[in-house]
């Protein structure tokens, strides 16, 4: 299923839903595939819900004593990349020019 379609059939999902996770999952698949190609395949068995339990459980595991852990925005990506079969892209940041290099 291409990108857009696979978006939109998240949202058809999630309309009526009242998992917050979930929602919150598809707002971070839509900022992880924003620079992808709307060419991009991903598998239609593939859910927001799933990939948030998935990822609820995991941050349950790597908790431990702890009582809490939570995943940034990196780890976060990597997780989503990595459900959704996707590889990275490799997109270059813009360089932080200072002041005195102009001068």
């Amino acid at each position: 299923m291409l990108k857009d379609e696979f978006l939109k059939m998240q949202i058809q999902d999630l309309i009526t839903s009242s998992n917050k996770g979930a929602m919150q999952m598809l707002k971070a698949f839509k900022e992880v595939l924003k620079d992808y190609p709307n060419e991009t395949e991903i598998d239609p068995k593939l859910n927001c819900t799933e990939c948030f339990n998935k990822l609820y459980n995991e941050a349950k595991k790597r908790a431990s004593g702890s009582n809490s852990y939570f995943f940034d925005e990196e780890e976060t990506t990597k997780f989503i990349l990595n459900y959704l079969n996707l590889k990275p892209l490799n997109i270059k940041k813009e360089s932080i020019k200072n002041l005195e290099d102009f001068f």
